[in-house]
């Protein structure tokens, strides 16, 4: 969803670097039956030797997105640390913005990461601040005709030879969008009749 979300926001995403060797079976199944010219990188191919750095060689990205699992700060999770080793893929995301050098980059994790994960946060800013104007905000899914509550953490970067500065942001709130927003027009009266009789 956060990749179509891009793509309606007019940018041609010429590749995805996932997470693991399996994705393509699971999470990803149906975003390769419906996206096939769009390729599915796998750690095996993306984590190889030369890989990110023959990306950076042959294009200069205008966006560089990520979308890190969560689970290792989650308020769920009782085991939640800024040391889980799920939050490792915060540190391939930092490796890679510094490779490819995008001219902009868009980060999104869990509210936690400005507590939680303040450690990591940290060294997001520290480790790409020399290069980037670094924006963080919180939001809430709900402000963005999403039907459901649903706060993040948003990190924007934007190259420092490129821009003046970072925007800063004020979110054009929509009102709070229901389910039966989202999707009521999917109601069949007559099936639903059909059902209570």
């Amino acid at each position: 969803s956060h990749t179509l979300g891009i793509m309606q926001s007019g940018y041609n995403v010429d590749r995805i670097l996932e997470i693991s060797d399996e994705i393509k079976q699971t999470n990803c199944y149906h975003f390769i039956r419906n996206f096939p010219n769009i390729p599915i990188i796998l750690p095996s191919e993306w984590k190889s030797e030369g890989y990110v750095d023959t990306l950076a060689k042959d294009t200069e990205y205008d966006l560089f997105f990520a979308n890190n699992p969560c689970s290792g700060l989650s308020r769920i999770n009782i085991n939640a640390s800024a040391d889980n080793d799920v939050n490792q893929y915060f540190y391939d995301v930092i490796n890679n913005i510094h490779k490819i050098k995008p001219k902009r980059f868009l980060m999104e994790n869990a509210p936690t990461l400005v507590t939680t994960g303040f450690s990591i946060l940290k060294d997001i800013t520290e480790l790409l601040g020399p290069d980037y104007y670094i924006n963080i905000m919180n939001d809430n899914a709900g402000n963005h005709n999403v039907p459901m509550i649903r706060p993040r953490t948003i990190i924007t970067g934007y190259r420092k030879d490129l821009y003046k500065g970072a925007p800063l942001y004020n979110p054009d709130k929509q009102p709070m969008t229901t389910v039966k927003d989202a999707i009521g027009d999917l109601y069949d009266d007559e099936f639903a009749k059909q059902i209570d009789n």
